[in-house]
């Protein structure tokens, strides 16, 4: 049997990297790539660990139902963007991550 510690967050169960490799049924090197390219929500704080509300990643999956969709503006986003000094290296992934962020 594992002796994997569980860590919880006012009531919510959290996920390390470990876990959800098990729940997506992929590698835990997979769920490392994931979170190199932005795919994962946003982690936690948590004792020493990168840790990630069950919710979230259960959303994430497509095991829950997804909160209400928002309009969203990009003006807000390039504006983030402009004063960006990295501004030129961006793709159009980080200008739609940039948008969820920045809600018009």
């Amino acid at each position: 049997m594992s002796k994997h510690a569980v860590y919880s967050l006012d009531g919510e169960r959290l996920l390390d990297k470990v876990d959800i490799a098990r729940l997506a049924g992929r590698t835990v090197q997979t769920i490392f790539n994931w979170r190199n390219r932005g795919l994962l929500p946003a982690p936690v704080a948590a004792p020493g660990r990168e840790m990630y509300r069950e919710s979230d990643v259960l959303r994430m999956l497509g095991h829950a139902p997804a909160e209400p969709e928002r309009e969203l503006s990009i003006e807000p986003a390039l504006e983030a963007i402009e004063r960006d000094p990295m501004r030129e290296q961006r793709d159009l992934t980080t200008v739609l991550a940039l948008a969820a962020r920045y809600p018009g």
